[in-house]
């Protein structure tokens, strides 16, 4: 054995196993050091990113230390951004302007999330195969999300949006509940008074159907016609009339 790698005696260039160089010349180690440095000094960046602190007029190593701090806030908002908000930030010239930047991009996006959350809320309906469990976790989904995006619901709201998607089988638990509703409910005690009802109404339900079971049982299947249908229906040859012949 020559004690070279396969890579040399095949004639090809030797692997590098050390760090590899950046385009600056520096490694990936000490890119990994800047990273931490980085990282470790976010919290000094801060009052440079909210504009609190802004660059000196006239004091040259003041000015210096304070471009330093701001290229290192946006070199923490740069590996901290996605594509898209790249995209948005590239003409930013210091960390504050980024950051203003990203800040109405973010309530842009939550403006349009509440529209559509809002539009799914009162869009939601019962559908056919809808019982009371399955029609409440759709909609607790919907609240869910609206809970997300800083959409308080009353318990008063959501009974009432309940109340109008109920299918007409719940007339009667509609009426009654305008009628008596007290002053305060949870949602969780109205659920329950409304799973009772739909309980009670399909209890109901099973009921009729038995009932209606046994009464189908006891039909007879065929009716004999008697006599006197046959000799009322039987035409006479002679005068062709019926009535008087069989």
């Amino acid at each position: 054995p020559s004690g070279k790698c396969e890579t040399e005696r095949k004639g090809n260039a030797p692997v590098n196993t050390g760090p590899s160089p950046n385009s600056d010349g520096r490694t990936n180690d000490t890119a990994e050091e800047a990273d931490e440095h980085a990282r470790g000094s976010g919290p000094d960046c801060l009052d440079v990113v909210g504009g609190e602190t802004i660059c000196p007029p006239k004091d040259e190593s003041e000015i210096k230390a304070w471009k330093k701090r701001d290229a290192l806030a946006r070199s923490i908002i740069l590996r901290s951004l996605d594509d898209f908000h790249h995209a948005f930030i590239r003409s930013c010239k210091t960390s504050k302007e980024m950051m203003n930047c990203i800040v109405k991009i973010k309530e842009q996006v939550t403006v349009s999330s509440k529209l559509l959350v809002l539009s799914d809320f009162h869009a939601y309906t019962w559908k056919p195969g809808m019982n009371i469990a399955s029609f409440i976790a759709g909609l607790n989904v919907i609240v869910n999300k609206m809970q997300s995006l800083q959409i308080e619901l009353d318990d008063e709201i959501i009974i009432g949006k309940v109340i109008r998607c109920l299918p007409s089988d719940f007339d009667s638990f509609r009426q009654s509940w305008r009628l008596s509703a007290p002053k305060t409910v949870t949602l969780s005690d109205w659920t329950s008074q409304l799973l009772s009802c739909e309980s009670d109404q399909l209890c109901r339900f099973m009921h009729a159907v038995s009932i209606g079971e046994a009464l189908v049982g006891r039909r007879t299947t065929s009716k004999e016609p008697n006599e006197n249908s046959k000799k009322r229906n039987t035409e006479c040859w002679n005068c062709k009339k019926k009535g008087h012949i069989r």
